[in-house]
């Protein structure tokens, strides 16, 4: 006879039910260490892209060399915003000068600003979506690209993520609100310190086209003007911008061109007239976001007509970190301030979103255009005789793993596995990456 006094669970869940998998965090954990290995772990490899004519590498070795962590070490000329110098000067320091040193900054920079993706679009879509926008932002082809370049892109794109995380976690939870808006300050602090005026301009201009049309935001952003704000977004700029006046008053006269030269006062010769053609930066954008611009291309073309104007304050945010973004890459040139990379989350989250909402034989015409996109460019390698032999092999294995990938895309979508497709086309994605590697080591 069983003991009135028992507790329930005693007689009934006897052994206790076992905890639920820790999906969310296996997945981020996977998507870290994919990244960790295919940019920190290469960081070493190859030769370094116009070493010799990059203003962040000779501060950081004069920073090294004389130990003066001031642009220029005080010769009277600002030559570039110094917040990337001093990350390069910092790993040199720790591993040696090098070309592992010279890039870790830039590739850990990749590493989280595809963590901040992920966590960014989990806040709007759940955790799949905010996987997979990381996974595609991770594996396109201007990640591997720009990922291996001394250049502050990544490193400013990889801030402004930061910045507008924080905005969206500001908006979402009354508590601790202000921390949010203070982290959002650091991170424009630190834009400024990394890409000049577009660091401050860009996040404000994005806030600035969303109060008008959203009262609920104009109600949750209204301590974004603080004291408290801005006394944590002048702190790191007022120190620096002290101990380089004081030590040498002429190093500042350039400040405010840096990073988007010609923003305030009149462009140099050279670029009087030369402006980004639209078709050129059209193009850019779909070689730069290989293979999903391909393979959501067509599934986008029948989801125009069920655009929702509808939109809510969170994704709003979203569409105007992006619709920024976009604009400044159809301005001159040196007027755009290594904007190219900023709005990568966005359009991550765009490529998931077209991906999910498409149906069936869109998807499928997505992973046969990729799979056909392979063919032709391995065809193409072996009808080229004016090809380096050296790099036939490399770029042959890269388009055989479209093939073979976009294959199996296609043969999941036909079980109704669109998850998996989606799997496949970013596993193409990985041998890919390291030929584009070995090809820009071959071609420097």
């Amino acid at each position: 006879m069983t003991n009135p006094s028992a507790v329930v669970g005693e007689v009934w869940l006897d052994p206790p039910a076992l905890e639920p998998f820790p999906v969310r965090r296996t997945l981020l954990a996977f998507l870290a260490g994919l990244a960790l290995v295919l940019h920190v772990g290469t960081a070493g490899y190859g030769n370094l892209e116009g070493e010799n004519d990059n203003p962040h590498v000779a501060d950081a070795r004069e920073m090294l060399v004389s130990g003066d962590w001031l642009p220029s070490g005080g010769s009277g000329e600002l030559k570039c915003p110094p917040l990337l110098s001093w990350m390069m000067a910092a790993g040199m320091q720790l591993f040696g000068c090098n070309t592992f040193a010279m890039r870790l900054p830039v590739a850990a920079a990749v590493v989280v600003w595809v963590m901040l993706a992920f966590l960014f679009v989990e806040r709007l879509s759940g955790t799949w979506r905010g996987f997979a926008a990381g996974l595609a932002l991770l594996t396109c082809s201007g990640s591997f690209v720009f990922g291996r370049m001394l250049h502050p892109a990544p490193v400013f794109a990889c801030i402004l993520a930061g910045a507008f995380y924080c905005l969206l976690r500001a908006f979402e939870r009354r508590s601790g609100r202000r921390k949010w808006f203070d982290g959002f300050w650091l991170c424009v602090s630190l834009g400024v310190l990394c890409n000049g005026l577009w660091g401050l301009l860009h996040p404000l201009l994005c806030v600035g086209i969303l109060l008008p049309f959203y009262r609920e935001a104009r109600i949750r952003f209204r301590g974004l003007l603080s004291w408290r704000g801005m006394g944590v977004f002048l702190a790191p700029l007022c120190v620096w911008l002290i101990a380089v006046k004081t030590q040498s008053p002429g190093v500042l006269s350039g400040w405010w061109q840096c990073g988007a030269p010609g923003l305030f006062g009149e462009m140099s010769p050279e670029w009087d007239g030369w402006f980004a053609p639209g078709l050129g930066t059209a193009a850019w954008l779909c070689v730069g976001w290989l293979p999903w611009s391909v393979a959501v291309g067509i599934p986008a073309l029948p989801l125009l007509r069920r655009v929702r104007w509808n939109i809510e304050p969170t994704t709003a945010l979203a569409w105007a970190w992006g619709g920024v973004a976009m604009v400044l890459l159809f301005l001159p040139a040196p007027l755009r301030g290594g904007v190219e990379m900023i709005a990568g989350p966005v359009v991550a989250a765009g490529v998931v979103a077209v991906w999910t909402g498409a149906g069936p034989v869109a998807r499928l015409l997505g992973a046969g255009a990729v799979t056909v996109l392979g063919l032709g460019a391995l065809a193409s390698v072996c009808l080229w005789e004016p090809a380096p032999p050296e790099i036939r092999p490399v770029l042959g294995l890269a388009f055989l793993s479209l093939v073979i990938f976009g294959a199996i895309a296609m043969i999941a979508l036909f079980r109704g596995h669109a998850r998996m497709a989606f799997l496949s086309i970013a596993a193409a994605m990985v041998p890919v990456g390291f030929c584009l590697i070995e090809g820009m080591r071959i071609v420097h």
